[in-house]
Parts: C-alpha cells; sequence; structure tokens
C-alpha cells in the first residue's frame, strides 16, 4: 500500500482525468479526497477495508488519509478527480471527526450529474488503458459548484457516522505527522517518541496495514513531491532532491528510479501529467485532452 499525493497542489483548482479500460489500484492514500463517477461498467472500491460495487450513475468518495484500493469487473468508464480539502472548506469543517456510513451513492438525475456533464463531454473517446487529462479547472468558483453539488447529495444519501476507531485516527495521525517531517531526517524510533507509541508496534503497523516498511513509506511521500515540484516549478534536479530530504543526489536518483521507472531526468521531459497512482494495466497512456 502506498501514500500518493502527487495532486495534494493545495490551490483553488481541480485536476480532473478520464479512463476506459480495465484497472487494478493498489491500497494507497493521500491527503485529498478523491471523487469517482461510473460512466459504465462495473468498479469494486474497498475503502478502510469496506467492500461496495460502483454501478453507471454512481458516485464514490473518499475522505482525506482514507486507505482504499479499486479493481474493475471487465472494462470501465470512468470520471475522477482529486483535490485539496481547501477547494471545500465549509464540507471539510462539518465532516471533522466524521464520515460517511458508506462512500457510494447515487448521482442519477442529480444537480451533481448535470453539472459533471459538462465536463464529460470535453473528453474525447479514449483509446483503451487510457488517461484522458482533462486539465486544470481553474475558475474556482466552477470547481466549488461541481464539488459542492456532490457534497450535497453525499450529504443527503449517506448517513453520516463519527470516525473514531483508533486504527483510522493512527493511520490519520502517522499521514499527518509524516506529511510534515518527511523532508527532514525522520526515523521511526523518532516519530514513535513523539506520538508517543511503541516503535515496535508502529513498525507493525506499517508491514501489515500500509504492507510497506517505514523507510519505504518515507520515500514514497518525498518522491511523489519531487514529482509535484518538477512538474510545477523550474526548480534544478539536485535542488528538488534536497528540498525532499535527500542528502545526496545518487540517493535520490536510485530511489527515484526505483518507484518509477524512469529517472528524474526523464519524467520531467515527459509532455504527459500522469497520475501517480499505482495502475495495474499493461502499459497504460496518459495523455492531455486536445480540447
Amino acid at each position: 500500500m502506498k501514500y500518493q499525493n502527487e495532486f495534494s497542489f493545495q490551490s483553488q483548482t481541480l485536476k480532473h482525468f478520464s479512463f476506459q479500460g480495465a484497472l487494478n489500484f493498489g491500497a494507497h492514500f493521500h491527503e485529498d479526497y478523491e471523487i469517482v463517477y461510473v460512466v459504465a461498467g462495473e468498479y469494486e472500491f474497498t475503502v478502510d477495508g469496506r467492500t461496495e460495487t460502483a454501478n453507471p450513475g454512481d458516485f464514490c468518495m473518499v475522505f482525506p488519509n482514507k486507505v482504499h484500493s479499486c479493481r474493475t469487473k471487465g472494462r470501465v468508464r470512468i470520471w475522477f478527480a482529486d483535490f485539496s480539502p481547501d477547494l471545500i472548506g465549509t464540507f471539510t469543517h462539518d465532516m471533522r471527526g466524521k464520515k460517511g456510513a458508506t462512500f457510494r451513492f447515487s448521482g442519477r438525475s442529480t444537480t451533481a450529474e448535470l453539472l459533471l456533464r459538462r465536463y464529460l463531454s470535453e473528453f474525447s473517446e479514449c483509446n483503451e488503458d487510457q488517461f484522458l487529462y482533462g486539465g486544470r479547472i481553474d475558475c474556482k468558483y466552477d470547481a466549488q459548484a461541481l464539488l459542492y453539488s456532490i457534497c450535497s447529495e453525499f450529504a443527503r444519501q449517506v448517513e453520516i457516522v463519527p470516525d473514531a476507531t483508533p486504527s483510522s485516527l493512527l493511520i490519520s495521525r502517522v499521514a499527518e505527522y509524516i506529511q510534515k517531517h518527511f523532508r527532514e531526517d525522520i526515523s521511526l524510533t523518532r516519530m514513535a517518541a513523539d506520538l508517543n507509541y511503541d516503535r515496535f508496534y508502529l513498525s507493525h503497523l506499517f508491514n501489515q496495514v500500509f504492507q510497506m516498511n517505514f523507510r519505504q513509506y518515507v520515500n514514497s511521500c518525498r518522491i511523489a513531491h519531487a514529482k509535484q515540484l518538477m512538474m510545477e516549478t523550474n526548480a534544478s534536479i539536485t535542488g528538488i532532491a534536497g528540498e525532499c530530504g535527500y542528502q545526496s543526489i545518487r540517493t535520490f536518483n536510485n530511489a527515484f528510479f526505483a518507484l518509477s521507472g524512469v529517472s528524474p531526468s526523464a519524467y520531467r521531459s515527459q509532455a504527459v501529467n500522469p497520475p501517480l497512482w499505482p495502475v495495474n494495466v499493461s502499459n497504460p497512456v496518459f495523455i492531455h485532452n486536445a480540447k
């Protein structure tokens, strides 16, 4: 399971994508919201161990720092977006310490579906296993109109319950801690002391729940941040390595290649802006919407 955060651009813009084909997203989490709308096919989604099947016309909403994964039953077509909690600040505030009893709800014949059609119509037909990048919705009011309409249907259709399970709270604390300190020379021992948890308990948590060790987790955060800096700034790769907590460019290059399959310079030279999630498809293609 991986921590993925490339879409955490912390701005008043919204990035959105369309995909058709077959997918198998491994378990991961990030500090952004994730919304998926199923256009065609069946989309099996798992959030915090609960699995549901979304059908055409259904939305799925994942709150920040929730472990989630998905797999498709054959070919699907979906629209999805990841975005900063700041973009829907009122909803984020109202949902603090809460969650939905389910994460799936219907969008059929709703204002949310009507507003979404505008963006679905911008996507031309993709080839199989191809992500189509819809670009940024730069007008925050357009983005908020769409997102708050989806939030409204979530609040209307889904029972809101307290989110106070010990494991859920710990995952959130760990995610927040590492997001705050991953640029530093942090260690599992230091984090355990700062969070007042036993070091061996946290080590077991990483291996059992996160399916990776602490160092792998920190590296995934650092490389995700490095990718964001490469896409959004003109900083040198050496400077980015230092900004992400690496003491040597060789260590950074090795970690980047291990997680991405390409060198930092090759990644930066790509004229695409792909999602960071682990996608289990053969040679997936990421392209920008030409419209």
